[in-house]
Formats: structure tokens, sequence, C-alpha cells
């Protein structure tokens, strides 16, 4: 609907070129990861209607919160392998190959389905209501 608020807090590709190590909390494999770049989900939430209110690289923040949690003794509920795929996340945000992106907009027309194509040639597709 238009003047609706939109909000994306996302990993995304990092600046520089290369593979993280698996797992992740997001992907087990390869094959199953498609990181798209900043550039291009600013680019399909503006075609598809949005206009960007705010655009973040959240780096930093996971960086810190990587840090406190290393401390953290807590038992984890989410599998017994989430702890690897902790580590391998904060070491690819820490050598800058993904990162978290935090995105706020603003629907100002319909503009049909958000479509980010990545480097790969894979497309995420979020389907927008005009409701």
């Amino acid at each position: 609907k238009s003047g609706a608020l939109f909000g994306i807090y996302d990993i995304l590709a990092g600046p520089l070129a290369g593979e993280p190590d698996f797992p992740l909390p997001w992907s087990t494999l390869p094959e199953s990861s498609f990181l798209a770049r900043h550039e291009d989900v600013e680019e399909a939430l503006k075609a598809a209607g949005f206009e960007i209110l705010a655009s973040e690289d959240r780096r930093e923040f996971a960086l810190e919160t990587f840090e406190r949690a290393k401390n953290d003794n807590k038992p984890d509920i989410r599998g017994s392998d989430f702890s690897k795929k902790r580590q391998n996340l904060a070491a690819a945000v820490q050598s800058k190959l993904c990162g978290p992106w935090e995105f706020i907009c603003k629907k100002v027309h319909f503009g049909g389905l958000l479509q980010v194509r990545t480097e790969t040639d894979h497309v995420w597709i979020f389907i927008s209501n005009n409701k």
C-alpha cells in the first residue's frame, strides 16, 4: 500500500570477492547460498516502487555483537552446529566477504515483483502487495 514502510535487515555480499567458509546460519553448502550486493537490492527496491529512506552497512554492529557473544556460555537451542555457523559468519564479516545491511523504505507506487539478480544469476523474489 502506498506510504507503507518496509524494512530489511539481511546478510549481503561484502566488498571483497570470495566464498565464506560453510556452514553458515542460512546455508550449509555454497550451492544453496546466494548473497546479493547491496547495490542490486537498492536497484530492485526502487524498481518495485520503494523510496529508500535509509540504507546502512551494519558490519561494525555485527562485529561488536560477535565479540560480546564470545563470552556467552548459555546453551544454544539452535542446534549443535550453530556455534560453527556463527564462527564462520563472524570470520566472513571480519574478512569483508559478507555483512549485514539495513534498509528502510517507503512504498511510493506499485511496481510489481521485487527481483534481485545476483552475480551468480540466481534470483530472489519478494512479492509486493498493492492493497
